[in-house]
């Protein structure tokens, strides 16, 4: 028979138990969650250099107040035909459009800031700020690259470029 000091020891023990094995899988989970995080980060940074280098931009990049938007042109004549694709899609949902287009006249297709090849653009991206840069990519009226342009687009932003735009008039909104 066991001493009364010796019993109400082992009765200690067993009562921190549960909890010792408590605080060991909490633990456990949260290093085990901060480690998938961490490769995850890893992997996608990875990733990431692996198709910049592997899938460069098919266009050029130009400069609009600090970031880069990525345009590509292919084809000549005029009007140039503006390929504007919406709903978070690239200027390469236009893949198969704008080569059968270029046969005939000159066409670029743009990616919005953060879509595609583009850089992130400056907050918040809304139409009003899509208004405000889609233009920057195409040449001023009046300069010896300016011809008529044709813009085909998806999407909700037209109204926003179209209200900026109306000072070019040459812009043919479809």
């Amino acid at each position: 028979m066991t001493s009364p000091p010796v019993a109400e020891s082992h009765k200690r023990r067993l009562k921190k138990r549960p909890l010792a094995w408590i605080r060991r899988i909490l633990l456990g989970l949260v290093v085990s969650l901060v480690a998938i995080a961490t490769a995850g980060l890893i992997y996608q940074a990875a990733a990431q250099q692996i198709d910049e280098r592997n899938f460069p931009p098919p266009g050029r990049l130009v400069d609009i107040s600090g970031y880069k938007l990525h345009i590509s042109c292919i084809g000549d004549g005029s009007p140039t035909v503006i390929l504007d694709a919406a709903g978070g899609n690239s200027s390469a949902s236009w893949g198969l459009v704008q080569p059968d287009l270029a046969r005939s006249t000159r066409v670029c297709a743009y990616d919005r800031a953060g879509m595609g090849w583009s850089e992130r653009g400056p907050l918040p991206r809304d139409l009003k700020q899509h208004g405000a840069k889609c233009t920057h990519c195409f040449p001023e009226p009046g300069s010896k690259d300016h011809t008529s342009w044709l813009v085909i687009r998806t999407g909700v932003a037209l109204p926003s470029c179209m209200r900026r735009s109306t000072q070019a008039k040459s812009w043919v909104w479809l």
